[in-house]
């Protein structure tokens, strides 16, 4: 229980670096068919006591999440490659009525949120760009990337090109502190 309030913390908080604009370009996109199909949520972080309903891609990258409580939010995906490097980007489609989950509500400003991904046959991993590694590197301007602040101290928004993000991401792709395996989104295929 307590996995899952601090979970929804961080979700709900902001606590991701969002975009307004994709953090891909379109010479950048790739084709990731390995995804299509139903996937098992195995593990959050250090958590492998997950019991979500399965995650679901289809063939137009579309992928519809379920949280702890069962409830549904779809994303469009879009994976593009920089080098060897497989990324994911996310927004929210198909606002849902009534509830929605929390998986849902981590894409609430209309903005892009970014993922390292690895494929296997038979495990998808996603793994967040560290926010609080990319916020201390903002201020300490280890890196320039356009973006806006907000009213709130730690808030902000990226408002950089995917030809911007390219040249970040050939940078940082490999850093461990950057992109944490300890953030790490772990997806399975279900056993027939």
């Amino acid at each position: 229980m307590k996995r899952l309030f601090l979970l929804g913390l961080v979700l709900l908080g902001g606590c991701v670096v969002q975009s307004f604009q994709p953090f891909y370009g379109d010479a950048y996109k790739a084709d990731a068919p390995e995804v299509f199909g139903q996937w098992k949520v195995a593990s959050i972080g250090a958590d492998s006591n997950v019991a979500y309903k399965a995650w679901v891609f289809t063939e137009d990258y579309k992928l519809l999440t379920h949280d702890d409580k069962g409830l549904s939010g779809h994303l469009q995906t879009t994976f593009f490659k920089i080098g060897t490097q497989l990324f994911c980007d996310a927004e929210i489609v198909n606002i849902p009525e009534g509830k929605f989950n929390a998986f849902w509500m981590l894409h609430i400003r209309g903005t892009h949120t970014l993922y390292k991904a690895d494929v296997t046959k038979d495990k998808l991993t996603f793994i967040p760009l560290s926010f609080e590694w990319f916020k201390k590197g903002l201020a300490a301007k280890e890196f320039e990337l356009p973006h806006v602040r907000t009213t709130k101290e730690d808030d902000f928004l990226m408002t950089a090109t995917g030809d911007q993000w390219a040249k970040f991401l050939r940078k940082y792709a490999a850093d461990t502190n950057a992109f944490p395996e300890a953030n790490a989104f772990v997806l399975r295929k279900p056993q027939s």
